[in-house]
């Protein structure tokens, strides 16, 4: 009976911990908090929270903190149709804070892509166990599976929910690839309560949601370091719109939309002197945008991540393998019974039958390590989009796919500038994740430290196959630069630290410019050419992504006054250091910085 009171009681409480902040208030009157800018989880990367402690205490308070994102809902505890779920992501962190001082912690938690068709409920569950004081903590974020999320502001949300909603759900956003796919989601996209004072200064807060749109009062309200955050966030394939009662732009936007980057930036006008709110202008620039969804899920397991094909086809040997237990069956049966150990000498079957199997056993191995050695290879197909002058970082988008062999430790390192995303992988002989339900398996703990992440779980397994779709932004002032705009052949240096090869320059009013090779801080004078030479020289590398970066690249190199150039010891994003890398150019793309003239 008492569980069945506690079981009513979460279920009426678990809506409110959704949205709400949590809060534990001790008997000195100090205090622990839980809160978050955004209330809907994310499809995937990281999902941010603050906590925040105000040590009344005399003493210096330490709390513990366990977060476990999970499928299912808090009343199953982890329980889904009757069947217990682990936590798929587990991470934690050790907080202080000094006596008489308030101090907050922004934290990313990390986060296992949604359920890509089964709908239902995500929930991440904290628990702050004081190490210094007799206090614990538990807090909740639910929300139902949503596998297309855009962030709407408070004051938008106010005036305009139902057009909003309207406008999504009538265009093609969702329900363009819902067919394809064979799939309906009524969860197009997410509403939030957004307070720009909230929000977080790294990137990586952002990277699992689609786009985000804030009125121009809003933006206003943004600290420098969000600001950057969201740049940044944006390059890495985000969409951020403005909306403005006012006609003078926002510096870096412009009226409209603009490819920034992976991804776009757009400054619309709405109020009584301009033309009316239309958010289908808002959901226009989301047709064409591949949801992340279908990234980490349908793409890969309907054949589209073509860098999978470059390591070719390997079976599970099943044939083999039934031949091998033919021959033991027969070996430890009738050969076994009449030979070795014949009706005159039965005593002998517990010697013989054990050094068989033993040697079979030790066959069977030496064949897998024959064939499959260890470790595993690995193919990748990798683009950097440099920053403009005033950017000094780098946005390295990164698909790859793995077939191991006999890993000795799955451990592996992330470093601190990356979010990590796991496909849902499709049904093959070494596949060892679950691919009929598209959840997967993946049971993942991250420990932080000094370079990043560390972490234990199952993605690299022994004589398996599986992909994975990796982000990072990081400082550089590598660039491609202009020596002068006043000739009508253009001339530019590098400052990369490596050579590139088959650069191609795309002139402000649309001519195409080619070098061959261009030196670590060398200078280069360019010739004319044309589209079909760099189409020729770029595609089978572009080809190489899924199609939806494919897709995206495509347009980086429409835009004027930008570069493309190849790399082959460009820097990549380091996951497991067993597999063996094919070598794979790097495909560089950016502004050119221009001269002052």
């Amino acid at each position: 009976m008492k569980a069945f009171f506690l079981l009513i009681f979460f279920a009426l409480m678990a809506p409110i911990w959704a949205i709400n902040m949590e809060r534990e208030i001790l008997r000195d009157g100090s205090e622990v908090s839980i809160d978050s800018p955004f209330a809907s989880l994310p499809a995937g990367g990281f999902f941010p929270i603050r906590i925040t402690i105000k040590n009344e205490s005399s003493k210096e308070m330490k709390w513990d903190f366990d977060f476990k994102a999970h499928y299912g809902d808090y009343r199953g505890y982890g329980y889904r149709s009757g069947e217990k779920k682990d936590a798929p992501i587990q991470s934690g962190s050790l907080l202080t804070c000094p006596t008489k001082e308030t101090r907050s912690f922004d934290l990313l938690i990390p986060i296992q892509q949604y359920a890509l068709q089964s709908m239902g409920e995500r929930v991440v569950s904290i628990t702050g166990k004081s190490k210094t004081h007799q206090a614990e903590l538990f807090g909740v974020f639910q929300k139902e599976t949503s596998n297309f999320t855009v962030l709407f502001s408070k004051e938008l949300l106010s005036d305009h929910h139902s057009e909003i909603e309207d406008a999504f759900e009538s265009s093609s956003v969702d329900r363009g690839n819902s067919h394809r796919y064979g799939y309906y989601s009524s969860h197009a996209l997410s509403f939030n309560e957004l307070d720009p004072a909230f929000f977080s200064e790294d990137w990586r807060a952002y990277c699992g949601y689609e786009g985000l749109v804030l009125t121009r009062k809003e933006y206003e309200k943004l600290s420098p370091g969000v600001l950057v955050a969201l740049d940044q966030w944006v390059r890495s394939g985000g969409v951020f719109v403005v909306v403005s009662d006012s006609e003078t732009v926002i510096p870096e936007f412009q009226k409209g939309a603009i490819q920034h980057g992976l991804g776009m930036k757009a400054f619309f006008l709405s109020g009584i002197d301009h033309e009316i709110f239309d958010p289908n202008q808002i959901s226009a620039l989301f047709r064409k945008k591949t949801r992340l969804a279908d990234q980490l899920g349908r793409q890969y397991k309907n054949n589209d991540w073509v860098v999978g094909f470059a390591l070719g086809e390997r079976n599970f040997s099943k044939g083999l393998l039934l031949f091998a237990l033919i021959i033991f069956a027969i070996v430890v049966g009738p050969i076994n019974l009449y030979l070795f150990a014949n009706r005159h000498r039965r005593h002998r079957l517990f010697i013989t039958t054990p050094i068989i199997s033993i040697v079979t056993s030790l066959l069977l191995v030496s064949f897998i390590m024959l064939r499959d050695g260890f470790g595993g290879d690995g193919a990748r197909a990798v683009a950097i989009e440099v920053g403009g002058p005033n950017d000094k970082s780098t946005v390295i988008l990164q698909e790859q796919f793995v077939r191991t062999g006999i890993i000795l430790s799955s451990d592996f390192g992330l470093d601190g500038n990356s979010v990590l995303f796991t496909p849902s992988p499709k049904a093959t002989d070494l596949n060892l994740s679950d691919s009929v339900s598209s959840l997967g398996n993946y049971r993942l703990e991250f420990e932080k430290n000094d370079d990043g992440w560390e972490i234990e779980g199952n993605i690299f397994q022994s004589r398996s196959e599986t992909a994975q779709f990796l982000k990072s932004v990081v400082p550089s002032r590598e660039h491609l630069a202009l020596i002068s705009g006043r000739e009508e052949v253009p001339q530019v240096t590098s400052s990369f630290s490596y050579s590139l090869r088959n650069v191609f320059f795309t002139d402000s009013e649309g001519g195409i410019w080619q070098v061959d090779e261009i030196g670590s801080g060398a200078s280069a004078t360019m010739s004319k050419t044309n589209l079909g030479s760099r189409r020729e020289a770029i595609a089978k590398f572009t080809g190489r992504f899924s199609k939806s970066n494919r897709e995206v690249m495509e347009r980086l190199l429409a835009r004027p006054n930008s570069f493309v150039a190849l790399a082959d010891d460009a820097p990549t994003i380091a996951t497991h250091d067993s597999i063996d890398w094919q070598l794979t150019p790097t495909i560089i793309t950016g502004l050119l910085s221009q001269p002052n003239l």
